[in-house]
């Protein structure tokens, strides 16, 4: 495309482009930014939420006792849900 040959005209146009043009950068920056910040404030929940479980990884690494209570409580209840409670004979308490 080639300009017109009136300068009026021609700096009109070359105007109304850059204008265009900034309004295209603008647009594209404001967006960039806003996505980044997201990226930003995911990355650091991701970072914070690594750490609490590496932390709770350790914690249940360290104590196996803490385990082995556990699993000897969920047994002793497990046990006693169905030896002593009533709901098996009578479907009710």
């Amino acid at each position: 495309m080639k300009l017109p040959a009136n300068p009026k005209t021609r700096s009109q146009i070359l105007i109304l482009a850059g204008l265009a043009l900034l309004a295209l950068i603008i647009l594209s920056y404001l967006g960039l930014s806003t996505l980044l910040a997201t990226h930003a404030k995911t990355r650091t929940r991701l970072t914070a939420a690594t750490l609490q479980l590496d932390k709770i990884d350790q914690e249940i690494k360290s104590l196996p006792a803490l385990r082995q209570s556990r699993d000897s409580l969920f047994w002793d209840i497990q046990h006693i849900a169905t030896n002593y409670i009533l709901f098996h004979e009578y479907r009710n308490y």
